[in-house]
């Protein structure tokens, strides 16, 4: 069954939905199946778990031979991954975000979310005006803030009625906290306006931010991406 498991995970792309089947994995290298050193590594990095894969990539090397070819290449661009994440540890919180959205957690994605935007502001917090607004010109960097913007707004509206991700049971919410947590996002849609967002027929299809719909606020931000 494990080894069945680490087969399959091998062909798919890393997400967070893999961590239900880590114990399984892990059960497997215990045995030293060897392809299950690679997917456990590959489950490490879709969390952005660099040391750790990297620790499971060495132990591979050591200990199957067989594949110990995959599994050098695979230590290089984790090393790789490791050397770019502490130069730029945003862009780490950022894509561990993203897979929590893609895999329904949208509190942990807030979580991830909030600490990369932090991040951004701690590696501009010393720089001029002049330099500041030189780096914030990097297409990635924009790019990188204005989706996180965007998919704040997207679950602090989801939030404010109730809901942890689009297939999440509905709970109640307080109405002074639901009130705080739109105005929020509002806040986030109206940055995402300012670094470029215009896409309008995406924010309108996009059913996370229905809860927003009844108040003019909506509307006047519609107006700004027309």
């Amino acid at each position: 069954m494990a080894l069945a498991r680490a087969e399959l995970l091998l062909g798919l792309d890393p997400a967070p939905s893999l961590d239900a089947g880590e114990r399984d994995l892990k059960s497997a290298v215990d045995r030293r199946y060897p392809l299950a050193y690679l997917a456990l590594a590959s489950s490490h990095r879709a969390m952005d778990r660099f040391e750790e894969a990297q620790a499971v990539l060495e132990a591979c090397i050591r200990e199957a031979p067989s594949i110990a070819a995959r599994a050098r290449a695979e230590l290089e661009r984790v090393r790789a991954e490791i050397a770019e994440e502490k130069g730029q540890p945003w862009r780490a919180s950022l894509h561990q975000a993203e897979n929590w959205i893609h895999g329904g957690s949208y509190a942990r994605a807030r979580e991830c979310i909030e600490r990369g935007l932090g991040q951004v502001e701690e590696s501009l917090a010393d720089l001029s005006a002049e330099e500041r607004a030189k780096r914030m010109e990097d297409p990635v960097l924009r790019v990188a803030i204005r989706g996180s913007r965007y998919n704040l707004a997207c679950i602090l509206a989801l939030a404010s009625a109730g809901r942890d991700g689009p297939r999440a049971a509905t709970v109640a919410v307080d109405p002074a906290e639901a009130a705080r947590l739109q105005d929020r996002a509002f806040e986030e849609l109206g940055r995402a306006i300012d670094l470029g967002d215009r896409d309008i027929e995406g924010w309108e299809a996009d059913t996370d931010l229905e809860p927003l719909h009844g108040d003019p606020r909506w509307e006047a931000l519609l107006g700004r991406l027309r």
